[in-house]
């Protein structure tokens, strides 16, 4: 791993500050070039980059102005780490033009709120990053939708009338605690959109899960919601685990679980499935990152294994669920003053890999 300091020099300090002080930087990369902002200023960096920039965040907590951050062109913002790094508010996605992106939109940070896309667009992709509500398409139509080893609150596709938002999208390596947003989508949409699941553990289908989708090399716990299982059709299940458990245990605290096997018995096509019971840990509300009671080493001595021969889940496949940020990210931000001149010196340390 390279490291590499970029020092800015700030206007005349007004205050008194301790010489290792670190705070929480923002840095926009433009054409070689460097500006740093303040932890409150990330919207302020977004408004400055243009297509093509990326803005990398250090360790700490990032306010938003109005609890959303707005992100309206084709840009990369990279933290630190999404156990370190923090947007603390909602963010939105409204790119004009209907672009099809290229790179990773957020990568290694956590977004403290909602992430919705709110204008057409191709090619979003999130790749190690933690959604503490949900994530969906809002008044739009997203496709070609790309989630790589991110944690996941809630995956809705949809929202309160019931139309299609997101319409195509592969997940790898990821964790979702709940699929189908559990207030506001009342119909899941019709066969014809192409919704890929691969190596994700998943601990609730919402009982309203039509989703046309395909899940493969899968681990899925129990149902959230409604005991009616004939709401769960039109899926493809190729080699996925499928919890058996009966009892309340199969996740801790929360409410009308059932065997997830048998309620997906019908209007759905198995591929080699595998049943087992196993318990899930959350809070009863559902919001707690879910932790599966079955290990990798049980699932390998067990047999249960994917289509490329490794185990099912997320610690299975090419790229094993982690949330260690990867590529450039600002490892540590330290704010100096010089006694003399009483300027503000800036350090960012810089790290890629």
């Amino acid at each position: 791993m390279k490291k590499i300091s970029l020092f800015f020099i700030g206007l005349l300090f007004a205050g008194v500050q301790t010489y290792a002080d670190t705070r929480a930087q923002a840095l926009l990369l433009h054409n070689g070039q460097g500006k740093s902002f303040d932890a409150d200023q990330l919207q302020q960096a977004v408004n400055e980059a243009v297509a093509g920039d990326t803005i990398t965040l250090s360790e700490g907590a990032f306010l938003i102005s109005g609890d959303t951050l707005t992100i309206d062109k084709d840009v990369c913002i990279i933290g630190a780490g999404a156990d370190v790094c923090k947007i603390g508010g909602n963010v939105k996605v409204a790119i004009d033009g209907n672009p099809t992106l290229t790179r990773h939109l957020l990568d290694a940070v956590k977004v403290a709120g909602s992430l919705e896309i709110m204008k057409d667009a191709k090619g979003v992709s999130l790749r190690k990053v933690w959604v503490e509500k949900w994530f969906q398409g809002n008044g739009c139509e997203a496709h070609d939708v790309k989630i790589d080893r991110c944690y996941l609150n809630q995956f809705g596709t949809q929202v309160d009338k019931g139309t299609p938002e997101i319409k195509s999208a592969t997940i790898v390596n990821s964790v979702i605690l709940i699929l189908g947003k559990r207030s506001s989508i009342t119909k899941p949409y019709a066969e014809g959109y192409d919704i890929k699941f691969l190596n994700c553990n998943i601990a609730c289908l919402s009982f309203n899960c039509s989703w046309a989708a395909t899940y493969t090399n899968c681990i899925i716990g129990a149902s959230y919601g409604n005991t009616n299982p004939g709401g769960m059709i039109n899926n493809t299940f190729i080699n996925t685990l499928l919890n058996t458990a009966t009892s309340s245990v199969a996740i801790e605290g929360a409410y009308r679980q059932y065997n997830i096997a048998n309620a997906l018995s019908k209007g759905n096509v198995m591929h080699n499935c595998y049943n087992k019971p196993f318990t899930i840990k959350t809070d009863q509300y559902l919001n707690d990152f879910p932790t599966f009671g079955i290990t990798k080493d049980e699932l390998l001595t067990e047999g249960y294994l994917g289509t490329d021969g490794s185990a099912v889940g997320v610690e299975g496949g090419y790229t094993p669920y982690s949330l260690e940020p990867e590529g450039i990210s600002v490892k540590e931000s330290v704010l100096r003053v010089d006694p003399e001149t009483r300027q503000l010196n800036v350090t960012l340390k810089v790290a890629t890999e």
